[in-house]
């Protein structure tokens, strides 16, 4: 009796296992692409980064020559590269148009009218000296191009020795109207040099 529905129970059995799909086989993971190899001999070199090597690379002192006044006494070094240009006995001397040693009877400080603007003043040592420091600037009274300025003020045998640090080399003429900037790092180089080995007679 049961014979009459196992026949057509086995053929939907056998209906329902081909229809199954059947499981994929297994595959081989993907090769990862290979990435192409920098060649480093075609990067190019880089320059100097530390802001600090490069200034140093550029204010590279050459050799110092030795100025020294025959009526005053004082004397200094300063770059054989550099010009000077020397008045009288030394009362007054110009490096490369842009550093003035001067020798004055008055004092710069007190000066009062038409002279430059001091908007800084403060007591320091110039080679082991007791000297002032100003700082300001030159307006264009006189015909002057206005500019800022550093001067060292050294008192000694009753007489005032100035050494100063312009913005613009003395022979420049710019519009009154311009605005002022700082003094070049290459001329404070100079100026710190001048002052460093800046001896008056004992």
């Amino acid at each position: 009796m049961w014979a009459q529905y196992i026949a057509p129970l086995l053929i939907l059995l056998m209906a329902a296992c081909a229809a199954q799909p059947a499981a994929p086989a297994p595959t081989q993971p993907a090769t990862p692409e290979a990435l192409p190899i920098q060649d480093v001999t075609d990067i190019p070199p880089t320059a100097t980064t530390d802001p600090l090597l490069a200034t140093m690379e550029l204010l590279t002192m050459p050799p110092l020559s030795l100025y020294e006044s025959p009526r005053f006494g004082y004397s200094f070094r300063y770059p054989v590269t550099s010009a000077i240009e020397i008045s009288g006995e030394g009362e007054l001397v110009w490096i490369d148009q842009q550093i003035q040693i001067r020798v004055m009877s008055t004092n710069p400080e007190q000066i009062q009218g038409d002279g430059p603007m001091i908007e800084t003043a403060d007591s320091t040592f110039v080679n082991g000296i007791a000297a002032r420091r100003l700082g300001g600037y030159i307006g264009a009274i006189g015909g002057n191009t206005p500019q800022r300025y550093q001067t060292i003020v050294i008192p000694a045998q009753n007489r005032f020795f100035t050494l100063t640090a312009y913005e613009l080399r003395s022979d420049v003429v710019l519009p009154i109207d311009r605005t002022m900037g700082d003094i070049p790092l290459p001329v404070l180089s100079i100026f710190d040099t001048i002052l460093g080995t800046f001896v008056l007679p004992s």
